[in-house]
């Protein structure tokens, strides 16, 4: 190796490490992650590939090369490991046909600017390192200086850069870019003189007037700067060779003003006096020029032959090996295996020797398959590598022309997520030549077939504004798919107005549950959504949309909403979000203004929708564009002509629209409003109306609950719901495993929206099918569910505890008339057990005696039996259930004393279950229930236990821990304890509310109980009360914060009667 190209490749070494401590190795390591910006017509392999073999040879760990993908938004091939030391990152467009050129300076520094963010979440440091060569230094400075753009938005700097070193940087610009296009140099070395970013390196264009005429301003003061300056070659009169042919005098950034204020040291490299060094660097691939440490590649011999320069290399540069990448099938899905074939080509005159190709091998594979029996596993000694590791063949020499293949088989890891990418990287050496990379990407799908993609009517939204998603699926493979889920995350700030095809929303996210795709088939679902507050500068908020099937994400897209304030606030909206053909739609349009001064020359434009076929109540003054008159039809535009509108001052718009007859179910009917004013930029807002059809006749299945199902030999509660149900609606269940047939379930509740039964399943994994036929004899089609084994180490969820006799929801252990009270409570000392503390709480019925022998004991919360049994005389039946809490952790409720055990042990239970019947211990004591609330650390954990102890360590107050535990959003009281004449469904108060309220109601029967929440499209939203009731009065709590505003209905349910009331939610 040359002095000169040693020199130059320990000086940036040196410049990175000047405040780092030695670690004892042969180059210490940064105190922050470097990453390596390359410059115009180049790439990261290109600019930085020997240096990055020089460092990891020294001990630092490569990131590999992240890129920002603009079509994912995010940053991709980067290595997710926390001891990366440095990062050689590409530009987005690298692989385009003129490289590195079709990005401005601004949307090069939003790029350097997400490959910083996510090296800083991965490493967890606080600041990086920045190097840029040629063009990536001004790439690096946008974003320092804060003139950085990512997907249309300013990214400002956010001080987490320690040092710059920009290497032969034209920061004044480059001579060769202001005559690039009367060149044939420009061709020859893929400049494009149209490019972007070839314009913007003329000396004197805008964006670097931007960047030097505010330098003073805007480069940070506590960074540290490096220019490192090439002299160059000189070849034409009028500039020098340097690194893209740049003036020494334009690499120096302590030329700009404003930077002698700054840390600043500019180095001369100084390689530039002898055609000698430049020839000795070329023949050790260290040349002066492009940093590959810097290889100077052999086209750039040909340029300088081209234009009459003496022969640098005392010869013709001998050509690299080329070399691509195939590989099959892709997509893969897990456990399958992915064939690899690599071509390794000699394209030039004269033989290469010493040829060796190199594979590093992906994450999530799980068998190396099929390869040469010549590979070696580099650091392992034998050729059979694991993921991460590099796989490498010695092919010797390969004459002129000739080629080699090479193949292997790599088998997926099983439980690889879908959505995962296998990133493969082949590299080709030879002595004496460049070495060539190519890289292979194959995504991992759980169904080949399933696709989704999303649009949106619009790409920028005002604050309120309806916007109109459609999202598109299919199923583009040869076999049906079952059990498929489509998922939209909403963006950030964005408010659920409407979803087509039984879209419900599900926390933040629309659900539609599509049950099965037919091979080749395809279909779209349209959501309405209210974009979200604005911020002074625009707003990019983005979202989701996936296609799950079973636990798999199967496809993906993005959404983004774009919102912007504006001085003129303009609000829209409608009477209803959905409407059915031949239906009315009425319109509102609020102008208000905000500002401090008045507006003038305000005018309001309406732009109709289609299938409409009339137009009413409008304002007398509008006027129908192009027609002289008020009355538009669809696709017109009606306008108001508004004059003055006062600081402060609002006006309201409205007319009225009929829906065309036979329009079709399923569009939507978008309509634009525009405000304009005087030296007022224009507003827009606009409204979406979806056309509904009436629901068919007949039962239909939503879902069941639980899903899966937990096996168990003995009977449990299992609810179908949906719409259409009526009295004399039957049930019927299918074992799909075994064909079995169980017509007529008997039916233990029912209502017009759920029924429950309490069938017995298989307790082995299995795919059962419901379906629901109503009196009239008309099916609801299959409904598919699966069911699983028990697990007993690992309970279900709870959703909260319940009392677990007589009206669990307004139970108190006082003898205040409820039916119920504590006869003797937890923690009590108890003479006859030697003055021993009670362990858990005695329930008993207000009527004495015993009156409650045989009465139902319901499970407290969701959870599995781990204890079924007759536990000795003192105890009798004994029932304990484990609960797994929010937390993780386990909690244990005993139920004592009991007469008959509807469970066994390993079955699973839900809250309000009847898990037995109160006894009397076998004729021992008067009948009660003997209930306990048990934690980990309980000695007796699992087993019945003493019943009495001197120590109640690992045993909770069970009233205590229930009333601490109750399930979330819903309180029911009972407010009187005299009987009703009859049931009644009482008005919430308040009533518009936010966001809690009450809804009264009477129960003049005992009996199972449901009140249902529905929106106005007659969907199932919540579940509020679903218990046995005792005759009384009650009033339940219901907390809305998470749904969003507007009109909904709820049901009350108990035996043949329902009655149903609106409510309004207002936030």
């Amino acid at each position: 190796m040359s002095r000169a190209c040693t020199s130059w490749m320990l000086l940036i070494a040196s410049l990175l490490l000047m405040t780092s401590e030695s670690s004892g190795q042969d180059l210490s390591k940064p105190d922050y992650p470097v990453i390596f910006i390359h410059g115009l017509t180049s790439n990261a392999d290109k600019a930085w590939c020997d240096l990055r073999k020089y460092l990891v040879g020294q001990g630092w760990t490569w990131g590999e090369t992240p890129t920002y993908e603009p079509d994912d938004g995010d940053v991709i091939g980067m290595a997710e490991n926390p001891d990366a030391d440095f990062y050689t990152m590409n530009m987005s467009d690298w692989r385009a046909e003129f490289p590195s050129q079709n990005l401005t300076l601004s949307e090069q520094g939003g790029q350097v600017a997400a490959v910083i963010n996510r090296v800083l979440e991965v490493t967890g440091k606080e600041k990086v390192i920045l190097v840029g060569h040629s063009m990536g230094g001004l790439a690096a400075r946008n974003y320092i200086q804060g003139f950085a753009e990512l997907e249309g938005q300013t990214i400002a700097y956010a001080r987490n850069v320690a040092t710059l070193i920009t290497v032969n940087t034209p920061h004044n610009g480059a001579e060769l870019a202001a005559v690039c296009g009367t060149l044939l140099l420009c061709s020859l070395v893929k400049l494009n003189s149209s490019s972007t970013a070839v314009y913007e390196l003329v000396p004197g264009s805008a964006a670097l007037d931007q960047l030097n005429g505010t330098a003073a301003e805007t480069l940070p003061e506590d960074i540290s700067y490096y220019s490192l300056i090439d002299g160059g070659i000189v070849i034409l009169p009028f500039f020098q060779y340097g690194d893209g042919i740049v003036w020494s005098h334009s690499q120096d950034l302590g030329n700009i003003d404003g930077v002698e204020k700054l840390n600043h040291v500019a180095i001369n490299l100084d390689v530039k006096a002898s055609v000698d060094q430049v020839r000795d660097c070329f023949y050790t691939a260290l040349g002066i020029t492009h940093l590959c440490v810097t290889k100077l590649p052999a086209v750039w011999s040909h340029i300088l032959h081209a234009i009459g320069v003496a022969n640098i290399s005392g010869g013709t540069q001998q050509e690299s090996a080329q070399v691509s990448f195939t590989a099959t099938p892709d997509p893969v899905q897990a456990g399958q295996r992915v064939h690899y074939t690599v071509h390794v080509t000699n394209p030039g005159s004269a033989s290469l020797s010493d040829v060796e190709l190199s594979v590093l091998l992906p994450d999530h594979i799980d068998g190396l398959y099929d390869y040469d029996v010549e590979a070696d596993c580099l650091g392992s000694g034998t050729g059979y590598c694991s993921a991460g590791e590099t796989l490498q063949w010695e092919l010797g020499t390969l004459a002129a022309g000739e080629s080699r293949v090479v193949s292997y088989a790599l088998e997926v890891y099983r439980l690889a997520p879908a959505g995962a990418v296998l990133h493969s990287r082949a590299t080709v050496s030879a002595s004496g030549t460049g070495d060539k990379t190519t890289t292979s990407e194959v995504r991992v799908v759980a169904e080949p077939g399933l696709s989704v993609s999303v649009a949106a009517d619009r790409e920028r939204a005002a604050p309120g504004e309806l916007v109109t998603y459609t999202v598109a699926y299919g199923n583009a493979g040869t076999e049906a798919v079952s059990g498929v889920e489509l998922w939209v995350s909403l963006p950030a700030g964005a408010r659920f107005v409407a979803a087509s095809g039984g879209g419900r929303l599900e926390g933040s996210n629309v659900v539609w549950e599509l049950a099965s795709l037919m091979a080749g088939e395809s279909g779209q679902r349209a959501l309405l959504i209210r974009a979200g507050a604005a911020s002074s500068l625009s707003v990019i908020r983005n979202g989701s949309v996936r296609l799950h099937h079973g636990d798999r994400v199967v496809g993906s897209a993005r959404i983004g909403l774009v919102t912007a304030a504006t001085p003129v606030n303009l609000v829209f909206e409608t009477n209803t979000v959905t409407a059915q053909p031949s239906g009315q739609v009425s319109y509102t349009v609020h102008v208000t203004n905000p500002e401090a001064a008045d507006l003038t020359n305000v005018k309001l434009s309406v732009l109709l929708p289609d299938h409409i076929d009339g137009l009413y109540d409008y304002e007398v003054g509008a006027d129908c564009l192009g027609s002289g008159t008020g009355y538009c039809s669809a696709g017109e535009t009606l306008q108001w002509e508004l004059g003055t509108i006062a600081a402060g001052e609002s006006r309201v718009v409205s007319y009225a629209l009929d829906v065309y007859r036979q329009a079709p179910a399923g569009i939507v009917l978008h309509s634009r409003a525009t405000i304009s004013a005087t030296e007022v930029s224009d507003m827009t807002a606009s409204s979406a109306v979806m056309l509904v059809a009436d629901q068919p006749p007949g039962p239909r299945i939503d879902r069941v609950r639980p899903e899966p199902v937990v096996g168990s030999a003995v009977p449990q509660r299992f609810t179908v719901y949906g719409s259409g149900f009526d009295s004399g609606s039957s049930v019927s269940l299918y074992d799909l495993r075994t064909a079995e047939v169980f017509t007529d379930r008997p039916v233990s509740s029912a209502s017009s929206s759920q029924i429950v039964i309490n069938p017995i399943f298989t307790v082995s994994e299995a795919v059962w099918a419901v379906e629901v036929t109503d009196a009239a004899g008309t099916p609801s089609g299959f409904y598919l569910f699966d069911v699983v084994a028990p697990d007993t180490d690992q309970p279900p969820e709870t959703d909260g505890f319940d009392y677990v006799t007589g009206d669990r929801d307004a139970l108190t252990a006082a003898n205040d008339g409820d039916g119920w009270y504590v006869a003797q409570a937890f923690g009590e000392a108890n003479d006859d057990y030697e003055g021993k503390y009670h362990l858990g709480e005695d329930w008993n019925a207000e009527s004495g005696g015993n009156t409650d022998c045989g009465r139902a004991v319901f499970a407290s919360s969701a959870g599995s039996v781990v204890y079924a049994g007759h536990a000795g005389d003192d105890w009798g039946n004994v029932l304990i259930l484990r609960h797994q809490m929010k937390d993780g952790s386990h909690v244990e409720t005993l139920y004592g004393h009991l007469n008959t055990l509807f469970y066994t042990a390993g079955t699973a239970v839900n809250r309000g279950d009847i898990v037995g019947t109160i006894g009397d211990a076998d004729g021992l004591y008067s009948c009660h229930l003997h209930l306990e609330v048990r934690q980990p650390d309980n000695p007796f954990w699992g087993q019945p236990g003493p019943g009495y102890a001197y120590d109640t360590t690992g045993w909770v107050a069970p009233s205590e821990f229930i009333d601490a535990h109750r399930p979330v959003g819903v309180k029911v009281e009972s407010v009187m304890s005299e009987q009703p004449e009859s049931f009644a469904l009482g008005q919430n108060y308040p009533n518009p509310f936010n966001p809690v309220t009450t809804i009264p109601y009477e129960v003049a029967q005992a009996g199972p109980v449901t009140l249902t929440v529905y929106d106005v499209l007659g969907r199932q939203v919540l579940t509020l009360v679903d218990a046995y009731h005792m005759p009384g009065r009650y009033a339940v709590r219901f907390d809305a914060r998470s749904l969003p505003s507007g009109p909904y209905l709820y049901r009350l349910q108990a035996g043949s009667y329902t009655e149903t009331r609106p409510l309004m939610l207002l936030k």
